[in-house]
This record gives C-alpha cells, structure tokens and sequence, in this order.
C-alpha cells in the first residue's frame, strides 16, 4: 500500500497534529525561531496534503505551480519555485508510485516516440561539458568572469556542480514530466499557467518601472530572460487564440497582447527576431486558412500601430535598442568581444570543451556549446535539435498548443547566431509537456478547408 493511501482518512489530520506538535517541541528545545519552526511545519503539511490526494491531483498541481513559476523565474530565499515544484512532483510520483491514467491510452492516440533521441542529446551534451571541465582553462579571460554566475554544489567544486544543474533543468525536467504522462486536457492547463505567469510578470514590471537603462525585467533576473519569455508568450498566446471555445481564445489574445508588451518594454533586441520566427513555425504546423487569416490579421494590426502609433511601439527600449540607441552600441562591442574570445577557446579547445563556465556568455548557442562541451556537445545539440524537428512533423495541425510549445524552442535554435537561452526551465518545462503529452489524430485536427471537405463527405 502506497504513502498515499496510508495518509488518506482519519490518519492524515493526526500525522499534521503530530507535525505541529514536534515543531513546537524542536523549537522550545533547540531555541530555534518560532516563526521559522511554523513555516517549516506548514511546508510538510503541505506535502502531506499533496500526497494523500487521490490520482495525479497532487504531481497535476506541482506541475501547475512549476507553469506559472517558470515563465516568471521568481525565486525565494535562493531558491528556484519552479525547479523546486517539479522536483516536489518527483518525489510524489517515487512516494505513490503513479502510473499512466488508463483514460490517456484511448484507441488513436500514439505516445511521443522522439524522447529517447532529445535525452540522448542532451546525455551528450552534459557528458561533453564534464570532459570540458576536466580541461577548464586554469587562467579565464575577464570578460568570460563578469557575467558567470555558477557556484558549488555541496562537496561538488562549480565546474561540476554547473553539469549537474544542467542536467536537472533540461532532462531532468523531460523525464518528470514523462514520468507523470499528463493528458492533453492537463498539458494545455500547464501552458495556460505559463502564460498567466507571464501576465503576472508583465503586470509587475510595468509597476515597477524601468531600470537604470531603461529596460523592464518584470519578475525574472535579467530584462533579457523578461524579453524571451515574453517571446514564448506570445507564440502561446497565439496558438490558444486559433484554438475553439471563446474564453480560452479570450485568455489568449490577452496573454498575446500583453506579452507582446513585455517584450517591447524589456528591451531584448533578439526576443522580436525569437517571436516572430516562432509564430512562423507555429503556422506551418497550423496548415490552417483560419489561422493563417488570424495571423495576416495581426500582422496588419502590427504595421497600423508602428506607422500610424509611434508613441506606442517606436519609443519602446526594444525597438530604441534595434534603431541603434538605448546603449546598443556597447552592448555590440561587448557581444562582438566575447564572440573573439569564445572563438579563440574553441580553437583552443574544440575536441573537449572547456566546461559549462562558457556555455552562456558569447551570445551564440553553436559557439556556447562548443566551448563548453566541445564535439561531443555539438553531437548532442544536433541531436536535440532532430528530435525537436520530428516531435513537431509528427504533432497533428489540431493540437495548436503543443505545436506552439515546441515552435518556442525550435525558434530559439534558428536564431542561434545571435542568442543563446536553450537551457534553461522556462524553455524546457513546454518542451517536456510537449514530448510526454499523448498525440491527437489527423481526426481531431483544426476545421481546415480540407478537413471540411472530408467531414461533408462522411455525412453524406
């Protein structure tokens, strides 16, 4: 019998009394805070309620929680609330021991079939950067020091510990989620928190203001990530729009318009190139006259608003930064610096790697990776890449949202010249429910023309 189970009834108020009580006990006797003691009892409380939830409820939650933090990157007290929700999720998956919901294995539905191939790809790219950071140059260059952020991890020393979050955040997000298998119905609940996370970044951003270059961040670190997943937020946005049902379509337009916003206020040059090559991708997945009217719509509305509109869009940090103002210049002369300087490390470096210490900074997804995870790296990304490809060929034009959630990153690789955000969770969480979520079947695609036809047909 699982956890869960034991947890459910009568014995599930007196496991949180007895919590409480210990609590209280630790505290008077360890002369430890009371308010920290409570707060700790109410975390494992929490956790208690969350396992003896019947069914998935409890990892459908997590996962819910881990949407909304992952588009809004807000961390507490040092920790990330995203990856800290779906490692919650994995413990509960160990703890109740849940397998696939038998209502997710309908006749014509198929399972994602390019998942072996995307943790390969990535199993090749943390290698490569481990064999990288045996290599780590012993003297780095100070413009590769600025900007690094990496620490150790317990015992582990940063350059590994750097592999080891790697490793968590990418794969270790797709196999939770694989392990969960959320239905089509819960994957898009996912995708409809991401984006009223992003809601919420934008909102917070515009109250608090611009910095002291003039950039947004809203609730993430850096006005660049605000930018990129404002991007992400308006491919998702837009496949909710082309979706049936008024109030989700409603929901979408909103997070489209306002995250069309957020990316104009954040002043990231490259989430316009990101949001635009996506909403391409997303329609050639579409093949549908409906949506293709939608997006011709909004196309018209864009160029309106920056002819006619220049106090709306034109005096944006975005569209400043890509006139050349708002400091550009300095950003391209730092941009252009770290690119020789990756470039140099990959000539020095290029069968090994140098460690995950290079795999951000030169702006330039190919020349990140190579330098930190060298050929071996380089196999990997190539792989993911396929992988990502063949998940997109093979999800029908009826199922717009997890289209949209890997159009996201198969944008961010096309624009791999001039950006490097591939690895990180608010990018991975949409893959992951993309590759574990169940295929719908040429039936249930989008009222194409074609499809009409088809219906007309049978009924006749």
């Amino acid at each position: 019998m699982g956890l869960g189970r034991r947890l459910q009834g009568a014995a599930f108020p007196a496991a949180l009394m007895a919590i409480v009580v210990a609590m209280i006990g630790i505290a008077r006797v360890g002369s430890i805070p009371m308010v920290l003691m409570l707060g700790a009892a109410l975390a494992i409380s929490a956790v208690l309620f969350l396992v003896a939830l019947k069914d998935d409820r409890a990892v459908f939650y997590c996962a819910l929680a881990a949407g909304f933090f992952s588009s809004t990157q807000v961390k507490a007290g040092g920790l990330d609330l995203a990856a800290d929700f779906l490692l919650l999720g994995a413990l509960l998956l160990f703890l109740k021991r849940i397998g696939p919901d038998r209502e997710h294995h309908i006749d014509g539905e198929r399972r994602p079939a390019m998942i072996g191939l995307l943790l390969l790809g990535l199993g090749l790219i943390a290698a490569g950067g481990l064999i990288g950071a045996i290599f780590e140059p012993k003297h780095t260059s100070f413009v590769f020091s600025i900007g690094y952020q990496g620490s150790a991890l317990g015992p582990l020393p940063a350059r590994f510990a750097d592999v080891v979050r790697f490793a968590v955040l990418t794969a270790g997000i797709v196999v939770v989620i694989r392990a969960w298998r959320p239905s089509r119905r819960q994957a898009r609940a996912i995708l409809v928190a991401y984006g009223a996370g992003e809601l919420l970044s934008v909102a917070v951003g515009v109250l608090n203001g611009p910095d002291a270059d003039n950039r947004v961040k809203g609730l993430t670190t850096h006005p660049v990530f605000f930018g990129l997943i404002s991007a992400a937020g308006i491919i998702i946005g837009y496949s909710l729009v082309v979706m049936r049902g008024g109030r989700r379509r409603l929901f979408g337009v909103v997070v489209t318009v306002v995250s069309a916003y957020g990316m104009l206020i954040s002043g990231t040059r490259s989430a316009l190139l990101l949001a635009a090559i996506g909403v391409l991708i997303l329609q050639m997945g579409l093949r549908s006259l409906r949506s293709a009217s939608v997006l011709a719509t909004g196309g018209i509305v864009g160029i309106a608003i920056s002819l006619f509109g220049t106090n709306l869009a034109g005096s944006t940090p975005t569209i400043t930064r890509i006139l050349g103002g708002g400091y550009a210049s300095n950003s391209n002369d730092a941009r252009s610096l770290l690119r020789k300087e990756t470039i140099t490390l990959v000539k020095q470096h290029g069968l090994t790697g140098a460690g995950f210490k290079y795999l951000t900074p030169p702006h330039n997804l190919i020349l990140g990776v190579m330098a930190a995870a060298g050929i071996l790296g380089l196999a990997g990304l190539l792989l993911v890449v396929i992988a990502l490809i063949r998940q997109f060929v093979a999800t029908s034009s009826g199922d717009p949202v997890t289209l949209a959630a890997l159009a996201v990153p198969l944008s961010a690789f096309a624009c791999s010249w001039v950006l490097n955000a591939g690895w990180d969770r608010w990018m991975w969480l949409p893959i992951a429910v993309a590759f574990a979520t169940p295929m719908k079947t040429s039936t249930e695609e989008l009222p194409t023309a074609k499809n009409r036809h088809r219906s007309s047909a049978i009924a006749h």
